[in-house]
């Protein structure tokens, strides 16, 4: 069971990784073809004896959207009525699915929605914790050891009752509340 928890977590942190360098590129791109000038224009054709289009070094807007095929706003950057910064993240339906922004006092926040996984990850870019909601409402915050086995899980079900268990190098119980092993 374990397993088949951890690996769409990994797969989860990847592809929010491709996500992020995927807007990076999106921004330069951008700001190469003139989007960011206000320019409707194409992009000019680059002379063959330049190869290397020209690169600016700042891009100013106010709100950079990034959309899919179908036209929909998959990453939108922007800021809020306050001025502070929030990046969201929007599923293909058009529904936000993760937001990252800065509060009030300055704190970064991030809100994962609807069965949302997150993981920490080790230098050598192994599981060590994770946590998230599982399809039946329960919240679940497990931790590995150096070799990827669960070694101990907190959980409350969706009922609200709690859980917690910590294992052996085998997955064995050794304790288990409410309960005994």
């Amino acid at each position: 069971m374990y397993y088949t928890r951890v690996h769409p977590i990994r797969e989860s942190v990847v592809l929010f990784g491709r996500l992020v360098v995927a807007v990076g590129v999106a921004a330069v791109v951008g700001a190469l073809s003139g989007a960011c000038t206000g320019s409707a224009a194409a992009p000019t054709a680059t002379p063959a004896a330049s190869p290397t289009p020209a690169v600016e070094e700042t891009v100013r807007t106010k709100r950079l959207e990034v959309v899919d095929d179908s036209g929909i706003t998959r990453v939108l950057i922007t800021t809020l009525a306050d001025g502070r910064p929030s990046l969201t993240f929007v599923d293909q339906k058009g529904q936000d699915r993760a937001w990252l922004f800065l509060g009030q006092d300055g704190a970064p926040n991030l809100v994962l929605i609807d069965s949302p996984r997150m993981a920490l990850l080790d230098g050598k870019g192994e599981i060590r914790s994770a946590q998230y909601v599982d399809k039946d409402g329960s919240a679940i915050l497990s931790f590995m050891d150096t070799s990827g086995r669960l070694r101990g899980k907190i959980s409350v079900g969706p009922d609200g009752s709690p859980q917690m268990q910590l294992l052996d190098a085998n997955g064995a119980p050794v304790f288990l509340a409410p309960g005994a092993p």
